[in-house]
């Protein structure tokens, strides 16, 4: 099997488990612990992390083309996207299977928030600016002090990485 079809099959699995997911806890109301307010905050916040990280991999298979494989540059805006998204979906997925008394709105905000600031500040730069892709670490050292949106991301990438070991 070639990187590209590899490549699409990976993301079409991806979408599956992720859709699948979804559906799965759009049904899970049933459960009994499912009544309590905080449970199903936390259900919604899976869902929509998980719906995030479809809609990015089948952004990415959109954008790329079906059995074609690029290379995404350094600190791209998609990877760190799902990458945050998917650590959310991860710690939602903890704080509903162990029964917890952190279920709240603000713990779950607590880790999305710096995903959702690096993304508004993203946008808003490549309102200021153009962004640039680098594919090198000496392309990235010559434009990150010069470019606002590729350093929001080299951020954006560096915090998701501490937040991901903390």
């Amino acid at each position: 099997m070639d990187i590209p079809a590899l490549h699409t099959l990976t993301n079409g699995i991806i979408i599956g488990i992720c859709l699948s997911i979804s559906f799965g806890l759009v049904c899970f109301k049933q459960m009994a612990h499912a009544i309590n307010p905080k449970y199903r905050r936390a259900c919604h916040f899976f869902i929509a992390a998980s719906l995030i990280i479809a809609a990015g991999h089948l952004a990415e298979l959109l954008v790329d083309g079906f059995g074609v494989y690029r290379s995404l540059d350094l600190f791209s805006i998609l990877v760190l996207v799902l990458a945050s998204s998917q650590a959310l979906m991860f710690t939602f997925m903890l704080i509903l299977l162990f029964d917890s008394r952190y279920v709240t709105f603000a713990n779950v905000m607590k880790h999305a928030a710096p995903s959702l600031v690096f993304i508004l500040l993203y946008v808003v730069s490549c309102c200021i600016e153009a962004d640039v892709c680098v594919y090198s670490l000496a392309e990235w050292r010559a434009c990150v002090v010069h470019n606002l949106p590729l350093a929001v991301r080299t951020l954006f990438g560096v915090t998701y990485t501490v937040q991901l070991f903390v």
